[in-house]
């Protein structure tokens, strides 16, 4: 028994030193730790399109509790928050700054919110920190808890796939040092049970009577065919709410020999020839819209999804008159439009082509012959010295043109492009920069010419309302020059620069 006591007396006291170290710690722990905590409360919830269009604030959201001993006081501290990403369902988003967050109140403890400073405005969310409280005068050291709501912005960007989109945020105190003392995680969410759905609607689209262009002010002033192009949407119980329908052009119209650019053709929306939504609903616009290579809206973002399985538009086409169709030779002109379909993330749903033809047989006999002759087929200004800058250069083409015609006429000129362009450099010159100057021989006073500065616009250059035998055949003299220190020359980079200009004779 001494043995066993002694042995015991030998080792009970470092076992003792040991428990009082150990006590010693866990003590001084409690009385260092500084902690946050908290819990949510319920969500946005989002059933309907109106909910998915509309605010939705989940009060009263977001508990955030303060564990802060009374051993330790932290004053001029900062509230912080930033998201780790974006709200995401696994497969779809919502960008994380379409939701703000709100303080509420003080629930619980002090300081109190005024004595904090605390706006109550709302904050969006980033994932970079968003200071919620700065460097609030009143301590922080006892038990609080800080209530806040989750403002989630309306609109179009809610039209995704229905489910749970979540974000973890992070709450973090920061002393009067900017060193973070405390932080918690909350994964926050909102649920969209809203189905806005796109699959399975398909497209299909025909066309009408052609329009045919056949006198001279229909070729001037254009001409509309009502209803030709009809769309058909197979909505298959789809609601597809905020759907845009495009549409481009595969191409020039063409007859094979002769092409007019898509922007002379216009689409214009004309009715709901059957389904649901109406016009008024859709939001859509009734004005016309020029075709192009490249997509162009024809009906943006409806207001309304479809409300029955089978739906068609009629679209009139507008073909607008000018020298483009003057000078096309006849035939049937026609181009592939494709029609896409696009949901509200601007995805693509359906597409459908058709092929749109418009005629021109124009009947008329003008009788006239028009010829650039004495090398006025080729014009060529060279500025060779800094004179020819500053003085302007003027290249004259006697008799260049030659008309026969036993009625009276006008000639219309235009360059063929917007300017004078180089292969050697990028730069466009204006076709402005070069004037055309058209004079009838002596002894034609009846005559009307003019000066202009040349465009790819037409301009009429000569007017000759007389018909009498003296006047069918007759020569005029072509002067093309600048003006003296044109500033647009002056800046070019050296090179050829061309372009074709057409001379388009038409009954006056």
């Amino acid at each position: 028994m001494k043995t066993l006591k002694r042995f015991f007396t030998k080792i009970s006291q470092p076992c003792l030193a040991y428990l009082a170290v150990a006590q010693m710690l866990l003590f001084a722990s409690k009385t260092d730790a500084q902690s946050l905590a908290g819990y949510l409360g319920a969500p946005c919830t989002l059933e309907t399109y109106a909910d998915i269009m509309s605010p939705c604030t989940a009060n009263n959201y977001i508990f955030l509790q303060y564990n802060f001993g009374t051993g330790k006081s932290y004053s001029n501290w900062t509230l912080k928050v930033k998201a780790k990403g974006d709200f995401t369902n696994a497969k779809h988003s919502v960008p994380v700054e379409y939701v703000s967050l709100r303080f509420n109140r003080v629930s619980t403890g002090n300081p109190s919110a005024s004595a904090m400073g605390v706006s109550s405005n709302p904050l969006p969310l980033s994932t970079s920190d968003v200071t919620v409280i700065n460097r609030s005068p009143a301590p922080l050291n006892s038990y609080t808890e800080h209530v806040f709501d989750m403002i989630l912005q309306g609109g179009n960007h809610l039209l995704v796939e229905p489910g749970t989109y979540s974000t973890t945020i992070t709450f973090s105190v920061v002393d009067d040092r900017n060193k973070t003392v405390a932080s918690k995680d909350f994964l926050i969410s909102f649920v969209i049970n809203y189905n806005n759905s796109c699959s399975g609607i398909s497209l299909g689209s025909y066309s009408g009577n052609q329009v045919s262009f056949s006198t001279l002010n229909e070729l001037m002033a254009g001409k509309t065919a009502q209803e030709y192009l009809t769309v058909q949407y197979g909505a298959s119980n789809s609601t597809c709410q905020g759907w845009s329908l495009k549409v481009r052009a595969l191409g020039s119209f063409s007859n094979g020999s002769y092409q007019i650019e898509p922007e002379h053709v216009m689409l214009r929306f004309n009715r709901v020839s059957s389904g649901g939504p109406s016009a008024s609903a859709i939001g859509v616009s009734t004005n016309p819209v020029a075709l192009s290579t490249s997509d162009v809206t024809l009906i943006d973002h409806s207001q309304a999804g479809f409300q029955k399985t089978y739906t068609t538009h009629t679209f009139d086409m507008i073909v607008e008159g000018g020298n483009h169709l003057l000078t096309a030779s006849n035939g049937a002109y026609s181009a592939y439009l494709l029609f896409t379909l696009y949901n509200e993330n601007n995805q693509i749903v359906s597409e459908t082509q058709v092929r749109a033809i418009f005629q021109v047989q124009s009947t008329m006999n003008y009788s006239f012959t028009l010829l650039l002759q004495n090398t006025a087929d080729q014009v060529s200004l060279a500025f060779n010295t800094t004179s020819d800058i500053v003085n302007g250069i003027s290249l004259t083409k006697l008799n260049g043109l030659k008309i026969t015609g036993y009625s009276p006429y006008q000639v219309i000129v235009k360059t063929s492009s917007e300017g004078y362009s180089s292969g050697s450099s990028s730069y466009i010159l204006p076709a402005e920069v070069i004037k055309l100057e058209v004079t009838p021989p002596a002894g034609y006073a009846d005559i009307a010419c003019y000066t202009h500065n040349l465009s790819p616009t037409g301009q009429v250059f000569i007017s000759n309302p007389m018909s009498s035998s003296t006047y069918q055949v007759v020569q005029y003299n072509l002067r093309y020059f600048t003006d003296p220190l044109d500033s647009r020359i002056v800046s070019v980079p050296e090179g050829t620069y061309s372009s074709n200009v057409l001379f388009i004779i038409v009954p006056q």
